[in-house]
């Protein structure tokens, strides 16, 4: 019985182990409410994606997180991917190297870094020294999104070097169609009345 409790145990800590990968909150650089340093590293903006770099300082980590934005924010504008360039050697990485950090409003504001709403999805979940694009889901430029990057070891912070972005333009309903047809319709005949009793 003892042997079989130990094998569930280890078993759920495995799966609770896997959900985590990916999935960053404040308390994994700090014990929020208490403020949380993570200095600016710089803010550059592409094609129209605000990229703002904050730099981890502590011990145990060495992180770098990115706030991506529309410049112009927008819910009819979707940030479909940012590229990134990295310079490190492969055993620089920590085991769960990219992800999105999530989290209560109190405990981001502990940050002063906005958290990701849980809707938007980030992959892929690995790093190449390099060139790397992430590719976004559910991310509409009216919401803020931010991705961490671990490190093992001291490293250079990463340059934001590109962005792409989707925009989407309102469909007319059928029945909105029919409705603007039959207004146009109505203009025209009474038009054609007022031409007839100037006529007549």
């Amino acid at each position: 019985m003892t042997r079989l409790t130990a094998s569930v145990f280890f078993f759920c800590l495995l799966v609770s182990s896997g959900w985590a990968n990916g999935i960053k909150h404040p308390s994994d650089y700090g014990s929020p409410p208490s403020p949380i340093t993570f200095p600016s590293c710089g803010s550059v903006t592409q094609n129209g994606v605000v990229g703002s770099c904050f730099g981890g300082t502590g011990p145990g980590f060495n992180d770098f997180l990115f706030t991506f934005a529309l410049q112009t924010p927008s819910a009819s504008t979707d940030i479909t991917s940012v590229t990134l360039d990295f310079d490190f050697s492969p055993s620089d990485l920590s085991p769960d190297p990219v992800g999105l950090l999530e989290g209560t409003t109190t405990d981001c504001e502990a940050m002063n870094i906005a958290c990701t709403p849980p809707q938007v999805t980030v992959s892929p979940l690995a790093l190449v020294d390099g060139s790397n694009k992430f590719t976004f889901t559910n991310f509409t430029g009216d919401l803020t999104v931010t991705e961490y990057f671990s490190f093992n070891d001291t490293v250079t912070a990463p340059t934001f070097t590109g962005a792409t972005t989707s925009s989407t333009t309102a469909t007319p309903e059928p029945s909105e169609i029919g409705l603007l047809i039959a207004a146009f319709g109505s203009v025209i005949a009474l038009r054609r009345r007022r031409q007839a009793k100037q006529n007549s």
